[in-house]
């Protein structure tokens, strides 16, 4: 958790020491409980989106975290961070280079890694509806834990992020990652967040959301499938 807070903040700071055409945007998503008693349990969850672009060159960040601890017990602990820089050739169409790192002591991989380039297009830009496709041609490292294992493959990834205005302070997003491998079409993961936003008035938001982290193969003894709903307050810069 410190380390994907310590990364956010030094990624926020770097973006919002470039020199651009639009000011350094940012979107933060919190949720805390803290039970003490009869039960003895806490769960945090951070969540942070940073863009900032110049002229034609775009950076964007994406990071979350999610843990928690039961009677002094961790039962959830990882983190992801992702990095986009888009060169955009038109107003809608854009070259791409992802880097991409998850941690999540439970899954059974110790690490997972995966850069590589593509291409970014805006399908959709209204003031009520906005699409965004990408696809990538990746390296990617899965390291398992404990044994020292290590699968290293070239892949590709595909995601989507769609946003719909519903109401002047209601908005509904939805976010869609895929990542395989060229030579075993078993082994692929998918990543979705569905979430409804609701304004609270000047930067603070509700929020709403159900993410899914699906792995095809699971390490051994892991089952396939993590889910995580939350509320959360949201901050919006």
């Amino acid at each position: 958790m410190k380390k994907i807070l310590l990364i956010s903040l030094a990624t926020a700071s770097l973006l919002c020491a470039a020199e651009g055409d639009r000011p350094l945007k940012t979107h933060t998503e919190f949720s805390l409980v803290d039970a003490n008693g009869n039960t003895d349990n806490t769960s945090l969850a951070f969540e942070l989106k940073a863009d900032k672009n110049y002229g034609k060159h775009e950076f964007r960040a994406d990071a979350n975290a999610y843990y928690t601890k039961e009677s002094d017990t961790a039962t959830k602990n990882k983190w992801m961070l992702e990095l986009n820089y888009d060169y955009m050739i038109t107003d809608r169409f854009s070259f791409n280079y992802l880097i991409g790192y998850k941690r999540d002591k439970f899954s059974g991989f110790d690490y997972q890694f995966y850069t590589g380039p593509g291409v970014g297009y805006k399908v959709i830009e209204t003031p009520v509806h906005k699409l965004n496709v990408q696809a990538n041609l990746l390296y990617s490292i899965d390291q398992y834990e404990g044994n020292g294992d290590k699968n290293d493959y070239l892949g590709y990834g595909a995601g989507l992020n769609y946003e719909w205005q519903v109401a002047e302070n209601l908005k509904f997003k939805q976010d869609l990652k895929y990542r395989g491998s060229f030579d075993d079409s078993e082994n692929y993961f998918i990543n979705s967040k569905s979430a409804i936003e609701s304004k609270l008035g000047g930067l603070f938001s509700m929020g709403i959301s159900y993410a899914v982290d699906y792995a095809n193969l699971p390490a051994a003894g892991k089952t396939s499938t993590d889910k995580t709903l939350l509320a959360s307050l949201i901050i919006d810069y």
